[in-house]
């Protein structure tokens, strides 16, 4: 973490919020593993489940350059242990390769 005070409050502010978009990635995985279980159990996908994934879908694709990444540039820019960082941004570009996998799967709409 940084050093002076300012630096460090800027730091923790930049931890919450990569937090809160690693949340959504979270939530995302869920609905896809919702989306799955349906799948799996053989149920029909309504209409309005279709619409909602591919929105779901097309916000997770951009989740990373749009807000993952500005984050997290500024908290390797201000952090002292840089390795632990990147081995958060590899754990976090690992997950949401996965779900973008998965939900290109399971898109309801192919």
């Amino acid at each position: 973490m940084a050093t002076d005070p300012a630096s460090a409050n800027e730091f923790k502010s930049l931890i919450k919020k990569r937090g809160c978009i690693k949340g959504k990635l979270t939530n995302f995985a869920n609905y896809v593993a919702k989306i799955q279980g349906l799948k799996n159990a053989g149920s029909e996908i309504k209409d309005s489940d279709k619409v909602q994934f591919q929105e779901r879908l097309n916000k997770i694709v951009n989740l990373y350059d749009d807000s993952f990444e500005p984050v997290q540039v500024e908290i390797e820019q201000l952090a002292l242990d840089l390795n632990e960082q990147i081995n958060l941004k590899t754990n976090f570009i690992q997950i949401l390769q996965k779900q973008r996998f998965c939900s290109m799967r399971l898109n309801p709409l192919y």
